[in-house]
């Protein structure tokens, strides 16, 4: 008699990965709600870092892998001396908090950079590497942070299909001090599809209602190993 086959592994069109990894990724990319991307985040949050270096081709610490943070060094290179309050926002396991730690002093870092996360359990992984002042639970849509705190809202990896929706970038200018920055990744494939235009429109919309000030958009290197890019956005709150 034939065993069954094993539960076919429903998995996202972008996904170039198989086996019990591509399961975990496309739990996070098919995500229907919060709740479910929660869940599926916090089962997934001890294999993250292992799994990260998996799908992009690169260790996660390097700055080919964390185009956000490359953009943001362009942008503040004296960024040590500049007492600049930064939100990690959708921090997960750490990876940006790690790779701006090393570049500048822990010290520093740790006095100025806050992230948060809606995964409890992401949030416990980036609790160890020690760079963050505050961790703070919560969704896209409420991060509990204090009205025009930060200088620069950093937000690296989190809007891809099932991710945070446009209106994350209304919770963006609600953070940030006037004449702040908001630095995010978007996937070139995912922000010119179909499955991306509700970003892009409502990005577009906050841009022509003055709202914010595009002050770049470059494409950079996103998972290698894939040839996918991503555009990096350098906004500005007027």
């Amino acid at each position: 008699m034939m065993k069954p086959n094993k539960e076919e592994v429903h998995i996202h069109p972008s996904q170039h990965t198989s086996g019990d990894l591509a399961e975990r990724h496309a739990s996070v990319l098919l995500a229907k709600n919060p709740q479910e991307l929660e869940a599926a985040y916090d089962k997934w949050a001890s294999k993250y870092d292992e799994d990260l270096k998996l799908i992009s081709g690169f260790d996660g610490l390097t700055e080919t892998g964390l185009p956000a943070v490359k953009v943001l060094l362009r942008h503040f290179p004296t960024l040590n001396n500049q007492t600049m309050d930064i939100l990690d926002f959708g921090c997960g396991t750490g990876h940006a908090g790690l790779f701006l730690s090393r570049q500048f002093s822990n010290e520093y870092m740790h006095s100025h950079l806050d992230g948060c996360d809606l995964s409890q359990g992401m949030l416990d992984q980036s609790v160890k590497r020690g760079c963050y002042r505050n961790l703070i639970k919560a969704d896209a849509d409420d991060c509990h942070c204090e009205v025009e705190y930060y200088d620069v809202v950093l937000a690296a990896g989190v809007f891809a299909p099932g991710q945070a929706p446009p209106s994350s970038f209304d919770q963006f200018l609600r953070l940030l001090k006037p004449g702040g920055h908001a630095i995010f990744t978007i996937r070139v494939g995912y922000y010119d599809s179909v499955e991306g235009a509700n970003h892009k429109k409502h990005l577009e919309f906050l841009v022509e209602q003055g709202q914010w000030e595009m002050v770049a958009k470059t494409e950079e290197p996103y998972l290698p190993r894939e040839g996918v890019t991503a555009y990096v956005f350098v906004m500005r709150k007027p």
